[in-house]
């Protein structure tokens, strides 16, 4: 069931980019955060080990993840940057365009180093690859090894976001778009994992079938809240406690959902293994898919017409990058994991 959960949250950013700039596009970042976490964690811990060997392999699998469908999408914005005007572009991200130094040429190819506020991204949305690319490196270090490694990790976070609250001057872009910002809902994923059994035991009273149902309904409260609240009370408003409530609520529905009983939903998991297939390509791609729809039959920015086609062709083209080019590498990836036993523990 994660991957059709995957799927959506991919959606929501796509109606955050091309439709309505609503809130729960940030929402979705931070859980793909948690899922992310949990998943390196869990990986890290159950497959590859923290040995050199498996720390190679874990990278490698990962970039043969990460980086081709990338890549692809920098071919996309190369593209459309070279036959869209430039005044038709900067419409829906003054940020798209060619690098104009080494820095940026180098930056936009390995993805680490880029920011949010980076004057070039040659893939909108690569700032939070570089995010998740930063602690894919650090679980498989050190972040994941153990609880008393969370333990430090989450103290950590608690402080740097006490800090930030209390600073009338702070703003959201230092509690989401930066790499400190986004270690609380890596480090929440991990705990998913470290506490997995506990969470277990704390909940075993409740059947599946009503766990899933409540949370889906906790995870729904944080997006109803935000328009309960001023935005000038900076305790109460759309980037504080509804923002954070949702890291929580997001990590008890991951817990049910990877949690599922294996005899439930058995004819649906391969389709919800390639919806969340879908989700990597959807999130590259809609911003150049927005683009080229809205510039093609004259759609405008945030209408519903460019979410339905811009969206549409978003699909199309994640469908067809994963079964040209992530299908293809699937083969290679399973090797490195059969190889893991073999190589990590020689």
């Amino acid at each position: 069931m994660l991957g059709s959960f995957r799927l959506i949250l991919a959606l929501f950013v796509v109606n955050s980019h091309l439709f309505f700039p609503w809130y729960p596009g940030s929402y979705a970042v931070f859980s793909f955060y948690i899922i992310s976490g949990y998943l390196m964690t869990l990986i890290m811990n159950k497959r590859y080990g923290f040995f050199r060997n498996g720390v190679k392999l874990f990278l490698l699998n990962r970039f043969l993840r990460i980086y081709p469908p990338y890549f692809v999408a920098v071919l996309f914005s190369l593209l459309l940057i070279s036959f869209i005007p430039r005044e038709f572009i900067d419409i829906f991200d003054s940020n798209l365009g060619f690098p104009d130094n080494v820095s940026s040429i180098i930056k936009n190819i390995v993805i680490l180093g880029l920011g949010k506020n980076e004057p070039i991204l040659l893939v909108p949305t690569a700032w939070s690859i570089h995010v998740e690319l930063f602690y894919y490196i650090m679980i498989a270090l050190f972040l994941g090894r153990s609880k008393k490694v969370a333990h430090i990790w989450l103290g950590l976070n608690v402080a740097y976001l006490f800090t930030l609250l209390i600073i009338e001057e702070s703003s959201f872009y230092y509690r989401y778009a930066t790499i400190p910002a986004a270690s609380l809902p890596f480090c929440v994923g991990a705990y998913l994992f470290h506490y997995s059994d506990k969470i277990s035991l704390l909940l075993r009273k409740i059947t599946w079938q009503l766990g899933i149902k409540l949370s889906i309904g906790l995870y729904c409260i944080p997006f109803l809240l935000p328009p309960l609240f001023r935005d000038d009370y900076k305790w109460l408003n759309t980037t504080a406690i509804p923002f954070y409530l949702n890291v929580f609520t997001t990590a008890i529905l991951i817990w049910y959902l990877m949690n599922t009983p294996k005899d439930k939903f058995t004819v649906f998991r391969k389709w919800d293994s390639w919806f969340g297939d879908l989700s990597y390509p959807v999130y590259l791609f809609h911003w150049h898919s927005g683009i080229l729809v809205a510039y093609l039959f004259g759609f405008a920015k945030s209408s519903t017409t460019l979410l339905v086609f811009g969206g549409g062709l978003t699909l199309f083209l994640a469908v067809l990058e994963v079964k040209f080019l992530s299908n293809s590498l699937e083969n290679m990836r399973n090797k490195i994991k059969a190889s893991v036993k073999e190589k990590v523990f020689r």
